[in-house]
């Protein structure tokens, strides 16, 4: 048995763990320098289980887009850290209205 496939795996595994959120392209798009966003109460969100953030600019020619991304360890934490950055007041959308129309024209 090889002693070092210990810890070589879990070299991999750290390194995986704070790899890029985003890719390096979509479609196109390629991506610019990588940003990290810093949140106003780092014990909270740490709470919540924030694994990492990323921020970046693609562009393809004169197009462009920002993608920002909060990488969360688990659902739970993400829906609360959702829930507790909703702007107050706001609701969530539960409208019985919903539905999907074909027309035939």
């Amino acid at each position: 048995m090889n002693r070092c496939a210990p810890v070589v795996s879990l070299f991999i595994l750290a390194a995986s763990a704070h790899a890029a959120i985003f890719p390096d392209q979509i479609g196109l798009f390629a991506k610019g320098p990588v940003k990290t966003i810093a949140v106003p109460d780092q014990g909270l969100y740490e709470e919540y289980g924030l694994d990492g953030t990323e921020t970046a600019e693609y562009a393809d020619g004169p197009k462009h887009f920002t993608a920002t991304a909060w990488r969360m360890k688990d659902s739970t934490g993400a829906m609360a850290l959702f829930e507790s950055r909703r702007p107050p007041g706001r609701l969530s959308h539960r409208s019985p209205n919903w539905r999907s129309e074909h027309r035939t024209e």
